[in-house]
C-alpha cells in the first residue's frame, strides 16, 4: 500500500500542493505547505485505506481537517516554531533583512514579556524557550497537578497567542 502512496504523491504533488496553498489561505494558517503535504502522507501510510482508490480522499481530506482545526498537528508544530532562526546565523548568512526582522520581534517580545508578571514570564519562557506548548506538558514540567495550573497557563496562553497574531501583523 505504502508504494501505491507514495506513487499518488508523487504524480499528483502539484495538485496538492494547490489544494494545501488554498486552504491554507482560506483558513488564514500560518503553516507551510510542504509540511501540509508531508504530514497527509504520514498520517496515511499510519492509517492505510482498505482500498487503493480511497488514498486520495484520505490524503485530501487530511489537508482540510488539519486547515480547519486551529488545533492540528499541524497547526500546533507551526505555533511551536517561533524561533525558527538565530540571528547570528542569518547575517553570517549575509541574511541582513531576515536578522533584522527577528531583532524587531525580539524586541516585540521583551516588551510584551515586560508587561506580564512574574508567574506568566515563567510560563511564557517555558512556552517560546523550552518549547512546551499545551497545559498538561506545562504541568507535568512544573511538577504540579493539571488542574490546578489549567486556568493560569490557558489566561497565559492566550496572551502569547494575541501576541503572536499582533506581531505577524506587523511584520
Amino acid at each position: 500500500m505504502k508504494a501505491l502512496i507514495d506513487k499518488f504523491i508523487s504524480d499528483n504533488y502539484d495538485k496538492l500542493m494547490a489544494i494545501a496553498i488554498s486552504h491554507i489561505n482560506k483558513f488564514n494558517r500560518n503553516i507551510k505547505a510542504e509540511e501540509l503535504i508531508t504530514n497527509a502522507y504520514l498520517n496515511v501510510v499510519d492509517n492505510p485505506p482498505k482500498e487503493k482508490e480511497l488514498i486520495p480522499n484520505f490524503i485530501v481530506n487530511y489537508i482540510k481537517q488539519e486547515c480547519f482545526y486551529p488545533c492540528s498537528k499541524t497547526n500546533r508544530e507551526a505555533i511551536g516554531r517561533p524561533f525558527e532562526t538565530i540571528p547570528n546565523q542569518l547575517t553570517e548568512s549575509g541574511n541582513i533583512e531576515e536578522a533584522i526582522i527577528f531583532m524587531d520581534w525580539l524586541s516585540k517580545y521583551d516588551d510584551f514579556k515586560n508587561g506580564l508578571t512574574v508567574y506568566e514570564q515563567i510560563i511564557c519562557d517555558v512556552y517560546f524557550i523550552k518549547g512546551i506548548k499545551s497545559t498538561r506538558d506545562m504541568a507535568e514540567h512544573f511538577q504540579m497537578k493539571h488542574s490546578s495550573l489549567y486556568k493560569e497557563i490557558r489566561h497565559v496562553l492566550k496572551k502569547i497567542k494575541r501576541f503572536e497574531h499582533e506581531s505577524k501583523k506587523g511584520i
